[in-house]
């Protein structure tokens, strides 16, 4: 006890003041050795009553900073429950996000799978029409039906009819020989009768001469004669009749054989004309047959490529179906985080209540602490009063050494009162040191829960990036998808284009035989009709296209709304980003003057000791109890050495405090990243919306571009078929 206290109270009794007063005392003393050794002891315990006192305001300065530090991991514990929250919202939202993309993707499958079965049903009914095409080229190689009923130009019916037409004008012509046949045998058998005849008129004019010879040789037989002239006459006169009879019919039968060989020639232009098309019909059977081959070809290459295609979209759909696993996965992976982190905010809000009671704790300590502080100081006070009353009763020693005795013992009266004060002091303080030492431990053991859920915190992170990054290869994916759809759909328009295309080629081919006006007619007006209908069905679909750019430009304009809230969000963020990085130069500051109070407070016991060791060796040299002496130096030497590690660990905390500025840093900078991910997460959204904006635009143009050509094909047609009516007509009309 006499040791403890001696060790505590040096600053101020071995001054080269107190040297002097001693020294004077024992001068003034002689032989009373009790006495001095009274006043020595008394200084020796003034002396550890100080040192203790020191000894304990060095403990109370580092429980201040324990419940600095208790304070900060407080600040740390909101601002860690702040970040928490932030993190559920930006999960909520990637949900949110990962739903929409999924809800896209199916979309995208469903009309996907419309397109393809679309693309399959054109093929189909294209292999049909090719079949037909073998059927009606293996019965008679006349028009079929190619594309829509409605341009066509022919049908069988019509070439069969064609058919009858000409084999019924090949009868006719035949039987029109055979009658002009006949004809010319009457023509002959008649020019032979009057052939004949006109020898018979002849002979009988010779007879007639021969009688006029014999009438003017033999008068007698001039009535006979004349009478046989008579006869004759009337006989020529008979004659003379059926000769202009018979000019007449030869005139008519002349008329008639040359009506006929007018009819002759015509049938033969038409016989040549219907060989023609024959031939013609012929060669475009032989130009179809080969274009038959080269569209069977075509045909195989386009059902090669739709089985292509159908592979490539079943391995689309495998990896579609896995993707879509895998955002299963990766959503009970995220509810299952979210469980996790629902749990650790359950604890950290314990944590939090913990210690709401372990700092209403602090508090109480703080204001008993101010309490033993107020009795310290007023302890401080008694003392400097008795350092002057002390100077006081030596300055007057000489002259009043009665009063002097009396009130040396009055003052070592209020000396030991004010040391068992100041032991009772030290009792409540080494209680309230062990209730700080308990609640330190409670601390360490909340840094350590608090560590675990940083890590498992930080595992949550890391669990988010790698969803991140699925969800990056899911969006890589997706838009190869639709990458590959898009190509699927530009193969489906172009084998639609080269239908089409071979459609007209093989329809301007058969438009040479059309011959009749009522079924020209009406397959003109079916392909106006059909015009009309195609025409309407190409406006309803840009109608459905401006719907649905419509439709984009406002999920557009909603996602830019999103964009300017999520980009204020990331200023508020920035902004308390910016407030948290003032706290902690703030408390950096706090820190560094902390640090630099205490280096002052350790510079000021440091010279402290150095006058301590001072005067303990003015105090060697003149006390006898010199191993006391060196008691004390080691003691002083400990308490030197513990001021050092003291300097360390302050040098340790502060090395803590900017460890704990740089994690802060890296939370700013991870905040920061998370702002940049969703601006530029936001970004490609917008991008991709742009871009389904675009290939919309881009769908509409290519529709009005095949209505242009549609239009301008069906105006083709009808004005071929205006000239195959105004050639019938022509051709109708010089039959």
């Amino acid at each position: 006890m006499f040791l403890h206290q001696y060790s505590s109270a040096s600053f101020i009794l071995f001054s080269p003041e107190v040297a002097k007063i001693v020294e004077a005392i024992n001068k003034e003393s002689g032989a009373q050795l009790s006495q001095e050794e009274e006043v020595i002891s008394y200084l020796h315990n003034k002396e550890r009553a100080v040192m203790k006192q020191l000894n304990d305001w060095k403990n109370e300065l580092q429980q201040l900073k324990d419940m600095n530090k208790q304070l900060a991991n407080k600040g740390e514990m909101r601002q860690l429950l702040e970040e928490l929250q932030d993190s559920r919202q930006r999960i909520t939202e990637v949900e949110e996000t990962l739903k929409a993309e999924v809800n896209k993707l199916v979309k995208e499958k469903h009309n996907a799978i419309a397109g393809v079965k679309s693309a399959q049903d054109k093929i189909e009914a294209l292999e049909a029409e090719l079949e037909y095409l073998r059927v009606q080229v293996k019965v008679g190689g006349s028009s079929h039906s190619l594309g829509d009923s409605s341009l066509n130009d022919f049908s069988s019916d019509e070439v069969m009819n064609l058919k009858s037409e000409l084999s019924s004008i090949k009868t006719r012509m035949l039987q029109m020989e055979r009658s002009l046949k006949l004809k010319e045998n009457e023509i002959n058998s008649l020019q032979d009768q009057l052939n004949a005849k006109a020898l018979s008129l002849d002979e009988a004019i010779k007879e007639i001469e021969l009688l006029q010879k014999e009438h003017n040789s033999e008068e007698t037989e001039k009535d006979r004669q004349q009478q046989q002239i008579e006869e004759l006459s009337v006989q020529i006169n008979g004659f003379q009749a059926d000769m202009t009879t018979l000019k007449e019919k030869n005139k008519r039968l002349t008329e008639a054989k040359i009506e006929l060989e007018e009819k002759v020639e015509g049938l033969n232009n038409e016989i040549e004309s219907a060989n023609v098309n024959l031939i013609s019909t012929s060669r475009d059977t032989e130009l179809y047959s080969s274009q038959k081959s080269n569209l069977q070809l075509e045909l195989n290459e386009k059902v090669e490529e739709i089985k292509v295609l159908k592979e490539r979209y079943e391995l689309l759909e495998g990896k579609h179906m896995d993707a879509r696993e895998e955002l299963i996965v990766s959503k009970d992976q995220a509810g299952k985080m979210q469980k996790q982190i629902d749990d650790l905010y359950q604890q950290l809000v314990a944590k939090t209540g913990e210690f709401e009671s372990i700092s209403s704790r602090l508090h109480h300590q703080e204001d008993s602490q101010s309490t033993t502080e107020e009795s310290l100081l007023s302890a401080q006070k008694q003392i400097d009063e008795l350092k002057t009353n002390l100077s006081l009763s030596q300055l007057e020693y000489n002259k009043l050494k009665s009063e002097n005795e009396r009130d040396a013992t009055n003052h070592s009266h209020e000396v030991s009162k004010l040391s068992r004060e100041v032991t009772s002091l030290t009792d409540s303080l080494e209680a309230f040191r062990s209730q700080k030492a308990d609640l330190s431990k409670d601390v360490e053991v909340y840094k350590v829960k608090l560590a675990e859920l940083q890590a498992r915190l930080s595992e949550t992170q890391s669990d988010l990036s790698s969803h991140k990054e699925k969800e990056k290869v899911l969006s890589e994916e997706r838009n190869r998808l639709t990458e590959e759809k898009h190509e699927a759909k530009l193969q489906a328009a172009k084998v639609e284009a080269e239908h089409k295309q071979e459609v007209m080629q093989l329809s301007r081919s058969l438009q040479d035989m059309k011959q009749q006006n009522l079924e020209l007619k009406t397959n003109l007006d079916a392909a106006q009709t059909n015009m009309g209908f195609e025409k309407d069905r190409v406006n309803s679909e840009l109608e459905n296209v401006k719907k649905q750019l419509n439709k984009k430009e406002n999920e557009i304009g909603k996602l830019s709304e999103l964009a300017s809230s999520s980009k204020k969000e990331a200023e508020l963020k920035l902004g308390k980003i910016k407030e948290l990085e003032s706290q902690l130069n703030e408390s950096e500051y706090q820190h560094k003057g902390k640090v630099e109070e205490l280096n002052q407070a350790v510079r000021q016991r440091d010279q402290q000791i150095q006058s301590f060791e001072q005067s303990l060796r003015e105090l060697d040299s003149e006390s006898r109890s010199k191993k006391e002496l060196e008691i004390q130096v080691r003691r002083l030497e400990d308490e030197l050495q513990e001021q050092r590690s003291v300097e360390i660990r302050l040098r340790n905390e502060l090395l803590s405090v900017n460890d704990k500025k740089d994690k802060d840093q890296s939370t700013i900078d991870q905040l920061k990243s998370t702002v940049a991910d969703v601006e530029s997460k936001q970004a490609v959204e917008v991008d991709k919306m742009k871009a389904l904006v675009n290939e919309a635009n881009e769908e509409i143009k290519q529709k009005q571009q095949q209505y242009e050509k549609e239009k301008t094909t069906l105006q083709d047609k009808f004005n071929q078929v205006s000239s195959d009516l105004k050639a019938a007509e022509a051709t109708i009309s010089v039959m």
